[in-house]
């Protein structure tokens, strides 16, 4: 498992990732970066 500890503007996040290997998990960290606030990691999309 990989976590996710990050500091965006001010505002503190900790997202525990499903990723498998650090590729995957430096590619939910690019989708993170790209909106912050509205990221969700693949199993919350799913339950939506």
């Amino acid at each position: 498992m990989f976590v996710l500890r990050k500091m965006v503007q001010g505002r503190a996040y900790t997202v525990h990732l499903d990723a498998r290997s650090e590729t995957e998990a430096e590619a939910e960290l690019a989708l993170f970066m790209r909106d912050p606030e509205g990221y969700s990691t693949k199993r919350e999309a799913r339950q939506r």
